[in-house]
């Protein structure tokens, strides 16, 4: 599955993400802050093309999207959806809920790692783990994880 690059990130990123309740709330935090932030970009007017308003989660969702999927098609392609999924929803998310949502969903990530890891979130040490959590949340999901050096990660 994916890059060996990939393949290391998601070991390095599974390290972290031991204990069984605090990968139950990674699997539904992670989301919820993806979707917060593209609902919250999503207010931001870049421009208009025709008819079409471009707002800051347009060029942040293509631009994450190809990320994704040029690192692995399957995993990234489940990505690009929930990114255009959330981006579909966006407009009919008030700032207001989506900053209350991204909030909410970061607290229970940080109880979920001092509470129960007992450490801090992996991007304290790399900001890159903040790209990475997504597709890391989805391979679970997708039965693509856990990898060959990751035991029980899932």
């Amino acid at each position: 599955m994916g890059s060996p690059r990939l393949q290391a990130w998601f070991a390095d990123y599974a390290t972290d993400h031991q204990h069984p309740t605090n990968r139950r709330i990674h699997k539904i935090a992670v989301p919820v802050i993806v979707f917060a932030l593209v609902a919250a970009l999503d207010t931001l007017t870049l421009g208009a093309w025709g008819p079409l308003q471009i707002t800051a989660a347009t060029a942040v969702v293509a631009i994450w999207a190809g990320a994704c999927v040029a690192l692995d098609r399957v995993v990234g392609a489940a990505v690009g959806l929930f990114l255009i999924a959330s981006l579909a929803v966006a407009p009919f998310t008030p700032l207001w809920a989506s900053a209350s949502l991204f909030v909410l969903a970061w607290i229970f990530q940080f109880v979920g790692h001092y509470g129960y890891e007992k450490r801090s979130p992996s991007f304290f040490d790399n900001a890159l783990q903040l790209f990475v959590g997504p597709l890391f949340v989805s391979a679970v999901l997708l039965g693509r994880w856990p990898g060959p050096s990751a035991g029980s990660a899932t």
